[in-house]
């Protein structure tokens, strides 16, 4: 899922919107973390702050760039 709280992106409020929207979906969220750009809020949003605002937020996947997710 798109996970960036900025304005190009879709918001933390957006991205909280779309998990509400879709209860039991396991969440990757990307656009965080893997780019080395502190100014730049595409790139540097919390996902737990995301976690804090959703139902079932252990259906949230936190993983490292290139991390392998098994379903």
């Amino acid at each position: 899922m798109d996970f960036a709280d900025n304005d190009w992106h879709i918001t933390l409020d957006g991205a909280v919107k779309m998990c509400a929207a879709y209860l039991d979906a396991l969440l990757i969220p990307i656009h965080w973390g893997s780019v080395d750009a502190p100014d730049f809020s595409t790139f540097n949003g919390n996902p737990m702050e995301l976690a804090a605002r959703i139902v079932n937020p252990e259906r949230l996947h936190v993983l490292l760039p290139g991390e392998k997710f098994e379903m």
